[in-house]
C-alpha cells in the first residue's frame, strides 16, 4: 500500500479543457456514426451501442490523470506573512 501516496491524482486547467473536448468529440463522433449506421441497418441497438462504446472510450481517455492531461502544471506564489510589512502606503 505504500505505493498510493505516489500515485499523481490531478490534472491542470489546461488539461480539464482538453479533457471535456475529447469527451464531447468523442461521444459526438460516435453518436453520429452509430445513427447513420442504425439508420441504414435499421436497427436501433447499433445507435445504443455505438454510443455506450464511445462513452466506454472517452472514459478510457480522459479519466485516468494521464500525463498529456497534466502539462501545464500551475505556478504558485510564495509565501508572504500577512501584515509583514512588505507593502509601502502611498502618500496622497
Amino acid at each position: 500500500m505504500n505505493f498510493l501516496p505516489k500515485i499523481e491524482t490531478h490534472v491542470d486547467f489546461v488539461g480539464q479543457s482538453l479533457a471535456e473536448k475529447i469527451y464531447w468529440t468523442v461521444i459526438t463522433l460516435s453518436a453520429a456514426a452509430g445513427f447513420i449506421f442504425g439508420y441504414a441497418f435499421q436497427m436501433f441497438s447499433i445507435t445504443v451501442l455505438s454510443t455506450l462504446s464511445g462513452f466506454a472510450l472517452s472514459c478510457l481517455l480522459i479519466l485516468p490523470p494521464w500525463p498529456y492531461l497534466r502539462r501545464h502544471p500551475i505556478k504558485w506564489l510564495k509565501h508572504q506573512p500577512a501584515g509583514g510589512g512588505s507593502h509601502k502606503k502611498k502618500k496622497n
